[in-house]
């Protein structure tokens, strides 16, 4: 994990869910195993629990928008 943002202008959605955006990035050797983790994630008992305990809606959880980047050369992340 490398941060949590959630944009500025963002606000909870007008279904009055409370859910706002959230933005993670995170850092996988590559993407195959960024899809794996992410699987692993999404039907990990814990999390589904804790989204159960929240009273949210999953589906207010999509949609997931994943893409992938590469560090530019000079990014002190490589």
């Amino acid at each position: 994990m490398i941060a949590f943002w959630t944009p500025q202008s963002d606000s909870p959605d007008e279904s009055g869910s409370g859910v706002v955006q959230l933005i993670c990035v995170l850092a996988h050797p590559d993407p195959e195993q960024a899809r794996q983790a992410w699987q692993e994630f999404s039907h990990d008992e814990q999390w589904l629990l804790r989204i159960a305990e929240s009273g949210l809606d999953p589906t207010a959880l999509r949609p997931v928008s994943i893409e992938y980047f590469d560090p530019a050369y000079f990014s002190p992340l490589k």
